[in-house]
Parts: C-alpha cells; sequence; structure tokens
C-alpha cells in the first residue's frame, strides 16, 4: 500500500479509536442491541469503512483530478472500494470533467479510478454521458466506457458500445455500433471519432436521412456546432445513396467511390453531390419509373430545395447515359467525354449538352428483333421535360455520322425529330461538306436531306445528286447516276421521285424529265413531263453484217420503262429517232432485247409517221420488226411516200410493208379501202426542154405530194 491510501487509511483509524474512546468515557456502557446498529452499515468483508472521504491526486503543484465518495469501505487484501463516487478531472486550461456513479475504485498506482453503476459523465464542453461503468486513467488523460453508453453534446446525440473521451481535445472515439444524430442524419457505423465542427465515422457506414440512405466504408460530416446544421459530408469508399421514397420522382440514387454532399443550411437537405471514380446517378419518374441512369468517372448533380429534383448536372470522363425503353419502345444509349445539364426548380431539367466523341444510340425493335440506330457527331445538344428520358429532339454538330442498320449518314449538323422519327442532315459552318445519304440503293447527295429512322423514308432537296445501283434499263454491272433539285424515297412502295429537272445517266444512256419515278422492286422507270431519253442501240449494218452501236433518241411527254416486258413507251408527241428511223406518234413503244442493248421491235399508234432515206410512211399502227428490217403499217389509209431518183411514187392501201434494205413496197389491201400507186417525175426530159408549156407542167410536178401527216 503506498501513498494517500496509507495516510487515509492510519487517519481514519486513529478517528476511529478516539472517537469510540470519547463515546465510552461519555456515556458508559452500552446495550448489545445499540452497539450492533453502529457497525450494522459495514460490509462483512470489510475490516474499516470511512464517510465523506475527498482525495486529490497531484502532480507537483497540478491537481489532476479529486475523488470524492460518502463512504470508503477497506478490505483486507488492501483494496477500497468507494460507495456514491463522484471523480472531477482538471483540464490544463481549466475544463472540467465530472463522472459519478454509485461505487468507485482506485487502482494501486493512484492514476486510475474506475466508476460503476448508473454513471453519469458530465463535461465542460456540453457533452453528457450515461452508461454503468467507466474509468479514467490520469497519464492519458483518457476516460474509458467499455459497455454500452448514450451521451449527447450540443446538437448532437448518439450511442455505442465502447467509447473514449479526451477531455483536452474534445474528442469522443465511439468504439462499436455507433450511431450519432445531427440535424436531419441519423448516422451508423462501427467505430467513429466526435470533435467539435466534425465527425469522422469508419466500418460499415449508414445514414439515413428523411427518404435517403446512405452506406460507405467511411464518412466525415462537417456541421454547425451552435446550430447543429449539417454543411458537408465525405463519402469514401464504395459510397452509395438510396431513396427510398414511395414516389419515384427526380433522383433515386447515386454511387461511386467517393461522394461528397453539401446541405442546405436552413432545410438540412441535400443541395450538391459531387461524385467521382465509377460515377453513376439513377433517375426515376411517375411515367417511365426507374433505370435512367448517367454514368462517369465524375458526376457532379445540384438539387433542388425539395432536395431531390436535380436541377444541374454535369459530366466528364467516359460518360455513358442509358435511358429505358419509352413509350414508343425505343430504349437510348449516349456516349461522350463530356456533358452538361441546366434546368430550374419548377421543371427539373431542360437542356442537355453532350460534348466530343458523342455516340448516340437507340435500340429499337421490329418484327420483334432488335435493331440499333447509332448518331456519332462531335457534339449533341437537346432539350428536356425534366428528366433525361424526356428528349424529344437533338441537335448534332460536327462530323455527323448516322447509321440505321444498312443506311448510313453523314453531314455537319443533324436534327434529330424523335416524336417524329426523323433526322434531318444539314451543312454546317461553310465547311463545304453536303449531306450524304448511302444505303444499299446507293448514295445520296444534297443541300438537305430528311430521313426517317427505323426505314421510314428520305427525302432530299437543293442540287440532289445520286449514284445508284438501279438496273433496269441500265446496266446492273454499272453504277448509274441520278440528278434533280428534289428527291423523295417512299419505302412502302418502293418508290424514288426525282423532281425539277430531274436525269438519270449512265455513260450516254440517259432519261430526263420534269419528274422521274423508279420502282426498285420492279425496276420500272417513269419519266413525266417533257420527257426525253438516249440509248446506245447495237444493230447489224445491212451492208457490212458488223455490228455496230446507234445511238437513239425518244422524246414524249412521258416516257415509261416496264422491265418485266423490256419496254419504253413514249405518250404525247412521242418521237424516237434510231434505227427504224424517224418515227412519231402519239405512242411510241421500245422492245429491248435481252441485254437491254438491242431492239426487238418497235411499235407506233395513232397519227404515225415514219422518216427513212428516201421514204415517208403514214398511217394509224405501225411495227418495226429488228429481225429482218421489216415494217409493217396499218391505217385507213396507210400512205408510203418513196423518193425515187427520177420519180416520186405515192403509194396507199390498208396494210403496207416494206423493208429498210429495199425499196421494195407491198400493199395488202381489202374491199373497203383501194389500192393505189402514183407515180411523179422528178427530172425534166429532154423531150419537152423546148416546149414552155409543157415544161411549165412538169415543173409543178417535181415535187412529192404532202405526207397526210405532217
Amino acid at each position: 500500500m503506498k501513498g494517500w491510501q496509507r495516510k487515509a487509511r492510519f487517519l481514519i483509524g486513529l478517528f476511529t479509536v478516539i472517537f469510540g474512546t470519547a463515546v465510552f468515557l461519555t456515556v458508559g456502557d452500552r446495550t448489545t442491541t445499540n452497539q450492533t446498529a453502529v457497525i450494522e452499515g459495514l460490509d462483512p468483508e470489510a475490516i474499516l469503512e470511512g464517510t465523506g472521504t475527498v482525495v486529490t491526486q497531484t502532480t507537483g503543484d497540478t491537481r489532476n483530478f479529486t475523488v470524492e465518495a460518502e463512504r470508503q469501505l477497506t478490505y483486507a487484501d488492501a483494496e477500497s472500494r468507494l460507495e456514491v463516487a463522484r471523480i472531477t478531472i482538471e483540464g490544463r486550461t481549466g475544463e472540467e470533467l465530472v463522472i459519478t456513479g454509485k461505487q468507485g475504485e482506485v487502482g494501486e498506482a493512484e492514476s486510475l479510478v474506475a466508476v460503476t453503476g448508473d454513471v453519469l459523465m458530465r463535461a465542460t464542453d456540453g457533452l453528457t454521458v450515461t452508461t454503468q461503468h467507466a474509468s479514467y486513467n490520469q497519464p492519458d488523460g483518457i476516460v474509458r466506457v467499455p459497455g454500452y453508453m448514450e451521451f449527447s453534446r450540443g446538437k448532437l446525440s448518439g450511442s455505442a458500445i465502447g467509447a473514449n473521451y479526451s477531455n483536452e481535445d474534445h474528442l469522443i472515439q465511439l468504439l462499436a455500433k455507433s450511431r450519432v444524430e445531427v440535424g436531419l442524419l441519423t448516422i451508423e457505423s462501427i467505430r467513429a471519432e466526435l470533435t467539435d465542427g466534425h465527425m469522422r465515422f469508419t466500418q460499415g457506414v449508414q445514414i439515413e436521412q428523411l427518404d435517403w440512405k446512405t452506406f460507405a466504408e467511411q464518412a466525415t460530416v462537417y456541421y454547425d456546432v451552435e446550430t447543429g446544421a449539417v454543411g458537408m459530408v465525405e463519402l469514401r469508399g464504395q459510397a452509395r445513396l438510396q431513396g427510398v421514397a414511395t414516389t419515384l420522382v427526380g433522383l433515386e440514387s447515386m454511387s461511386a467511390r467517393d461522394i461528397d454532399l453539401t446541405y442546405d443550411d436552413l432545410s438540412g437537405l441535400i443541395r450538391h453531390a459531387s461524385l467521382a471514380g465509377e460515377s453513376e446517378i439513377l433517375f426515376a419518374d411517375t411515367t417511365l419509373g426507374s433505370g435512367q441512369r448517367i454514368g462517369a468517372e465524375f458526376l457532379e448533380a445540384t438539387l433542388a430545395a425539395d432536395g431531390v429534383t436535380v436541377i444541374a448536372l454535369s459530366a466528364r470522363e467516359r460518360v455513358e447515359v442509358t435511358l429505358p425503353e419509352s413509350n414508343q419502345g425505343v430504349a437510348k444509349r449516349i456516349l461522350s467525354a463530356r456533358m452538361q445539364g441546366f434546368g430550374n426548380s419548377a421543371q427539373g431539367l431542360t437542356a442537355a449538352e453532350f460534348i466530343d466523341d458523342v455516340g448516340y444510340h437507340e435500340i429499337r425493335f421490329s418484327h420483334g428483333e432488335p435493331a440499333e440506330v447509332i448518331t456519332r457527331a462531335d457534339r449533341l445538344e437537346t432539350s428536356l421535360s425534366g428528366t433525361l428520358n424526356s428528349m424529344a429532339n437533338a441537335r448534332f454538330t460536327g462530323q455527323v455520322t448516322f447509321r440505321d442498320g444498312s443506311t448510313d449518314g453523314k453531314s455537319g449538323l443533324a436534327f434529330y425529330d424523335m416524336d417524329a422519327d426523323m433526322i434531318r442532315l444539314r451543312s454546317y459552318g461553310g465547311d463545304g461538306s453536303r449531306p450524304r445519304v448511302t444505303d444499299p440503293n446507293g448514295v445520296v447527295e444534297a443541300d438537305a436531306i430528311d430521313l426517317g429512322v427505323g426505314g421510314g423514308g428520305m427525302s432530299a432537296r437543293g442540287n440532289v445528286r445520286t449514284v445508284l445501283t438501279f438496273a433496269g434499263i441500265f446496266k446492273s454491272s454499272e453504277p448509274s447516276y441520278g440528278a434533280g433539285e428534289r428527291l423523295s424515297y417512299d419505302p412502302a412502295s418502293g418508290l424514288t421521285t426525282y423532281s425539277d429537272g430531274a436525269r438519270l445517266w449512265q455513260g450516254e444512256t440517259a432519261v430526263q424529265g420534269d419528274r422521274i419515278e423508279l420502282f426498285q422492286e420492279t425496276a420500272d422507270l417513269k419519266a413525266i413531263g417533257n420527257a426525253r431519253s438516249s440509248f446506245i442501240l447495237q444493230e447489224i449494218d445491212d451492208v457490212t453484217q458488223e455490228v455496230e452501236e446507234v445511238l437513239t433518241i425518244g422524246v414524249g411527254k412521258t416516257m415509261q420503262y416496264e422491265e418485266l416486258m423490256r419496254r419504253a413507251t413514249y405518250t404525247t408527241h412521242a418521237r424516237v429517232n434510231g434505227p427504224q428511223g424517224d418515227l412519231t406518234g402519239h405512242q411510241v413503244e421500245l422492245y429491248f432485247g435481252q441485254s437491254r442493248r438491242e431492239l426487238e421491235r418497235v411499235e407506233s399508234r395513232d397519227r404515225v409517221k415514219l422518216i427513212l432515206p428516201n421514204l415517208t410512211a403514214t398511217g394509224m399502227q405501225l411495227t418495226y420488226f429488228t429481225t429482218n428490217g421489216r415494217y409493217v403499217m396499218h391505217g385507213t389509209p396507210v400512205q408510203v411516200l418513196e423518193e425515187l431518183p427520177d420519180e416520186c411514187r405515192d403509194t396507199r392501201g390498208k396494210t403496207l410493208t416494206f423493208f429498210r434494205s429495199s425499196n421494195t413496197v407491198s400493199v395488202d389491201s381489202d374491199r373497203e379501202v383501194r389500192t393505189q400507186t402514183n407515180t411523179f417525175q422528178t427530172t425534166e426530159p429532154e423531150s419537152l426542154s423546148g416546149n414552155r408549156e409543157i415544161q411549165a407542167q412538169v415543173q409543178s410536178a417535181k415535187h412529192c405530194p404532202q405526207p397526210q401527216y405532217h
């Protein structure tokens, strides 16, 4: 036994002896009953009992702590126990800590004091702790609470199993099952450290605030000591905020490696969130439910006063926005290097822009099969109606490319109308490039191209130029070309229409008109209004019997080519000039051979006129057979005018047959139409040279009669 313990025992013993002697001398003998009452409060095992004990432990002139007790019991093993103990600990700067309890013990080193039973601890900084056991170790100045404890300090309150408290640093360490309440936050973790103005929580952190649950490996909470208002929370390690509200509107959850949360001073609600490391924010609304996601390496979100409506959003590095399938059955995904979102408290997000390496993906379902539509650009701008999934339009700028199945587009600028499923390709910034679309049918280039998404058709305007794989009248082994001021394509009918100066060509084969219609499935073609065509056709020369190419030109109000019949039809003032001669009529039909490079026959109807060298034929119907160069003409009558070296022959009948290679005209007449042939002299005989009267008659007969249609 040392120090103050020995002194205390000596004084107590001396006091007892003197007090007992005085009583004995004064009152004399006492009955047994009265003597028993005096020692009734002693612990049977205690050898000494004292009351009103006050012990002070000092170091030099500095008082470390004072121990007070209503009663002290001393035992044979030199241990002592204090009843109804009170420990007062004084700090270097005057701060004071008072611990009270039912019992107390002072260690042999006189520097360790333990208190048990309804322990109450109060500190100058406002800390109050209730527990069942606490001890104070003077060398390190730490109060230790080994079991369950509850505490409060200013606007803080909480509980834990096990705690340490430093009166010098005002530091509270919660060792297990920590729970702290401050402002609107309830924070739970394994361990925690609390000082004035901020708190640090580690291991399994969970924070609850109204409609939010927050999780992290570590958290630091900064708060105002006077008001208890939380200013910021720093979450570190697998940080996550999860909404628990039953009505999903606005922000649904946030997660990242680290998250910093800033709170409103008055409402205590979250106003700003900074996410770093594999960051992700999920949104929800009452219409589409959950699933709206934005991910990036770094995210920033500013919230409205309600703590859930996002009014500003920014992201950088590997930005990815995923939007669930909408009512139109379209799921969206947007990739970029950076993203900015803007809005206000009343409407939420109203606009967004994606910057650098933008990729806009749509997943559409056609006949049950998914089809992806991809647009890439330097920048995407869109308007919103509160949430990311409310995109109704998008504006792409800078190196725009577009892919929809087998259709590719390219332009400097593109507008995407999502309600109309239409993407509009335009030139941008004077870069010299024009919109261009490529699909299995060919290539379209124009000043402006509107393309239906999901195979919804196409229209183009402004100096339209095309490269086609269209066969039919053209060679399938070579590309053909088209031009016009406007173009439209209807996928339902497979019809492509060129208008305003329309022209199609391949080499010297060309068709033009005010409007040209192409039918993709049938390979048919129709030119309407001022139709004109030119073909290079092969034929066998009558003299050399060698194959030669002959230019054939056809005109009419309309020209129609039908692939199934390999027939080109010209109507209304039709005229075709080619191997068959110069042929006119109300309608002219050319029938091509298998290669479309040679004629099989030509037919013409209604006021037909054929002009060949030295022959003009007119009638109502003509058929020309290329195999033998034979013409068959019908009419009422047919008229054939032949210009011979010395005469002109006018032959008329119902049906006339003649050949290119000879001057033979055969007549097939009937009873209704009489065949007649008239011959007119076209040179002056020498026998008439002196007779002026006869010369005048011959002069009038030198020219053939006019054809019946001229």
